[in-house]
């Protein structure tokens, strides 16, 4: 207690003192929120941020839990919302630093899981420990038909994005329709890719000049050249061929066997 007035003596009475009460301490309020699950500075990172009214310069630290909320989930954090966040001092119009990023750990990453973050006032004791909104957020697992929209930029190989939403892929990586399959999920997934490399093709047209005897034959046999005749080596190629015309002289000259006799 503390008092306050003062103490004088007149001719008649005493003055009295007021009792006052002490001051309390501002009720702790703690707020906050749970942003997102997603790749948007790199690594799959839960975002959020939150703060305690009665000591808004101060950072205060976060519980989450994993599979239900506080009493059936597992604690698998405590951290401390100490990162810059200018838009929720601008909004709350507070000073100081009071978001947090925690890197999800690659054991969740390839499944579906809840996860509820509350604020607490202090650490270790706290005297209050409020959950954030929303009290239960999804980590969806890569296959699943909205992983790129509430987990995004999504990296290669995961899905399922949009085509006509080119940033729920990371940079450099473009959403192709229908490659679930590829990746052992429903054939209508969408993936995110990196891009194809562009293949061009040049069709050249080669001509070969063959050279040919002394007299080009005609196609009339009764124009040709003598001791030219044709044949047919393909079905498809005619090829004239040249041969030299026999001697008559030697052609009807009888042959001679043994020695010639004496004229």
């Amino acid at each position: 207690m503390t008092y306050q007035g003062s103490v004088f003596q007149s001719a008649t009475a005493w003055g009295t003192l007021t009792q006052v009460a002490a001051p309390t301490a501002p009720t702790p309020v703690l707020r906050g929120y749970v942003d997102v699950i997603s790749r948007l500075h790199g690594p799959l990172t839960l975002y959020g941020w939150a703060y305690n009214t009665a000591a808004s310069t101060t950072s205060i630290p976060v519980e989450i839990y994993v599979g239900g909320v506080r009493g059936t989930g597992t604690l698998v954090a405590t951290i401390t919302a100490n990162q810059s966040r200018p838009d929720v001092n601008q909004a709350h119009q507070i000073t100081g630093n009071h978001g947090f990023a925690w890197p999800i750990p690659t054991t969740y990453q390839s499944g579906t899981y809840q996860f509820s973050v509350y604020a607490l006032d202090q650490s270790p004791t706290p005297t209050v420990r409020t959950p954030l909104k929303p009290t239960s957020i999804t980590l969806l697992a890569p296959g699943h038909a909205d992983y790129c929209k509430n987990h995004g930029p999504c990296i290669a190989g995961h899905g399922d994005c949009d085509p006509v939403t080119p940033s729920q892929c990371q940079s450099g990586l473009q959403c192709v329709n229908n490659v679930g399959a590829n990746y052992g999920w429903n054939a209508a997934i969408d993936v995110c890719e990196a891009p194809q490399p562009v293949v061009t093709t040049r069709t050249e047209t080669i001509y070969i000049r063959a050279t040919s005897p002394p007299a080009r034959p005609t196609s009339s046999a009764s124009s040709r050249p003598q001791g030219w005749s044709t044949t047919k080596p393909t079905a498809t190629t005619t090829q004239a061929v040249y041969r030299a015309p026999r001697d008559p002289a030697r052609r009807h000259a009888p042959q001679r066997h043994g020695l010639e006799r004496a004229r």
